[in-house]
């Protein structure tokens, strides 16, 4: 962390290797912020047990260390849905209106940080509708909510940033392409 610190303050700092370590080296904050995200969520979710059940599969996983240090991207997404995950299960154990306000602020961060955050939103909204149908509660519409006014303050905060996302997904592989997404598939398979 240090290293990170006093970097910019160097001569060093402006050849490209050297950037690529200063990152790397900030990654480890973020891997240990992801641990602890995790380890808040289960315990949250289910209980100190839980939490323990995490602790016992996190601490062998020498993979997922790996890549949360080596990898050029910040694992902020996955803390946010983390977050989400939590403040979605608040809202289904004691539901009102007072959940909108977490889950925009949580929606705003998770989406301006990476629009697969989409994919998060979803699973929430799904699950919050399964609850719905299966107690006959209504959950789902605060949820939506939250949804609509995080999305709202994106496109406030940052108005080309949805259009750009659009644009982007336009020419990414859909479900319906079958050969593309296998080859995809197989791809990600040989990584």
């Amino acid at each position: 962390v240090g290293y990170a610190l006093a970097l910019p303050f160097t001569r060093s700092a402006y050849r490209p290797e050297n950037l690529i370590g200063a990152y790397r080296a900030s990654n480890l904050v973020w891997t240990w912020a992801l641990f602890a995200a995790m380890l808040g969520t289960c315990r949250r979710v289910g209980g100190w047990r839980a939490a323990r059940h995490c602790l016992g599969l996190l601490v062998p996983d020498h993979s997922l260390v790996y890549l949360g240090l080596t990898d050029l991207a910040r694992p902020l997404h996955l803390i946010f849905g983390l977050l989400l995950l939590g403040a979605l299960c608040r809202h289904l154990e004691r539901p009102g209106a007072r959940a909108v306000l977490p889950i925009a602020l949580i929606t705003l961060l998770g989406e301006w940080d990476r629009v697969d955050f989409l994919w998060f939103m979803a699973a929430g909204a799904a699950a919050c509708l399964a609850v719905d149908v299966l107690f006959r509660r209504w959950t789902t519409p605060a949820v939506l909510a939250g949804y609509v006014v995080g999305l709202g303050l994106t496109y406030v905060v940052v108005p080309q940033y949805l259009a750009l996302a659009a644009e982007v997904a336009r020419h990414g592989t859909t479900l319906t392409d079958l050969p593309r997404a296998w080859v995809h598939l197989r791809d990600l398979m040989v990584m």
